[in-house]
């Protein structure tokens, strides 16, 4: 069982598994648990504006 969801943030669960917070193989199984939600996704369009030029 996972303390919270902040101990597998993407950004910090390294520093987690150093500090003995979570080990990797709980990890491992927290990211095998997410569903595969690929079909949910839809493309994204940017459509850049141009600057103004400056003077």
């Amino acid at each position: 069982m996972l303390k919270s969801d902040m101990t597998v943030d993407k950004r910090i669960v390294s520093r987690n598994i150093n500090k003995k917070l979570l080990t990797e193989k709980e990890y491992e199984n927290f990211l095998k648990s997410l569903p595969d939600d690929a079909d949910e996704g839809e493309p994204l369009t940017i459509e850049e504006t141009p600057k103004p030029e400056q003077t």
